[in-house]
């Protein structure tokens, strides 16, 4: 960070790797922990749509799918630049090619995201419980974050300026939606959390002779 500009030369590429080498090895690897972390986080997202659906969900399973989908865009790219980190003595023309492919994986592949934020929207202004799980302004901050995702689907067109995959509309509005969409949904399920009430007590169930 910030990410280096797809317009850059294959010397400049190469340099960023033999300068950074040890930092890119140890930020792929605590890129990958902390993604793995992000799992529990969607399976929790749709046990609170579930909750809001009842017994014949079809959003809650969407957003587990289409979150865990979406969570490949984050687990693929470490590994594509820690492979092209492997290596620095092979043909320079192969290293550009996956730094390329690692930010094109990063950035590009918006669309499970953004059906990720529509089906948690629509399962946040579809809940009738009384208090309902999340505020409805959270279900519109969703929609919010899935448009402000778009404009990731247009960085294969674009090497320099805002659609680049280093541009302001391709990832740092992306970026900065996701980050305060992260925090908020996060801060509204641990309320969720707090407020459940507390489970029954486990009976002991003797076997009749």
């Amino acid at each position: 960070m910030p990410p280096s500009s797809p317009n850059n030369s294959i010397a400049d590429v190469i340099s960023l790797y033999q300068n950074n080498l040890f930092g890119i090895r140890a930020g792929m690897v605590v890129m990958l922990l902390g993604v793995s972390f992000t799992l529990p986080f969607v399976s929790l997202i749709s046990s609170h749509m579930h909750r809001i659906e009842g017994a014949n969900p079809i959003l809650a399973p969407t957003q587990l799918i289409a979150g865990t989908v979406a969570l490949l865009a984050l687990f693929i790219p470490p590994i594509i630049w820690s492979i092209a980190a492997f290596r620095l003595d092979r043909d320079p023309q192969i290293t550009m090619m996956l730094h390329d492919a690692g930010w094109i994986f990063l950035v590009f592949p918006a669309a499970p995201a953004i059906v990720q934020n529509l089906s948690i929207g629509l399962a946040i202004l579809s809940d009738r419980g009384s208090p309902p799980i999340f505020p409805r302004w959270v279900g519109f901050l969703n929609f919010w974050a899935a448009f402000l995702f778009i404009p990731s689907g247009l960085i294969t067109y674009f090497k320099t300026g805002a659609f680049a995959w280093n541009g302001i509309l391709a990832f740092w509005v992306p970026f900065g939606a996701f980050s305060i969409w992260l925090m908020i949904l996060f801060l509204f399920m641990y309320k969720s959390i707090i407020a459940m009430p507390d489970d029954p007590p486990i009976r002991d169930f003797q076997i009749k002779k």
